[in-house]
């Protein structure tokens, strides 16, 4: 159960057990055992979402790591995609709809779906500017 939604329910865990518990230490105890045991559930819950995320730092690292394009060429090539896509849209179909049109030449052009091509490059760009943002603040691997 995530933090939040543990403290928002937990008023009316209280309000619930005084209501229908009439002795007042047995309504302690019960809550002071359910608050136990939401503790130890949410740090288990921490543990195990912190111990993913190692792993899965770890599964980049390798991956990176490795010479295969298979494995780590993905992401330059999401790059490239979008940098020719980008070049495309902004500088190739300009320049030659003016040659075919100098050319007095009536010749369809290939078009890009822009919004989701520059979805993709912004998407790229802010995970780019946080990366640079963590090695500004001195943490090379990104924790």
């Amino acid at each position: 159960m995530h933090p939040v939604f543990a403290s928002l329910l937990w008023p009316i865990v209280e309000g619930a057990v005084s209501r229908h518990v009439k002795n007042k230490g047995e309504a302690d105890k019960i809550l002071h055992s359910l608050r136990d045991g939401l503790k130890d559930s949410l740090s288990d819950e921490a543990i195990l979402a912190e111990l993913s995320q190692n792993r899965q730092h770890q599964l980049n690292l390798n991956a990176l790591q490795h010479r295969s394009l298979y494995l780590a060429g993905w992401r330059p090539l999401a790059g490239w995609v979008c940098a020719l896509g980008a070049a495309w849209v902004f500088l190739g179909a300009p320049v030659a709809r003016t040659i075919l049109a100098a050319a007095d030449m009536d010749m369809p052009l290939p078009e890009l779906p822009a919004d989701h091509l520059f979805e993709l490059l912004l998407g790229l760009l802010g995970m780019a500017g946080i990366r640079s943002f963590d090695k500004l603040k001195g943490r090379p691997d990104g924790r």
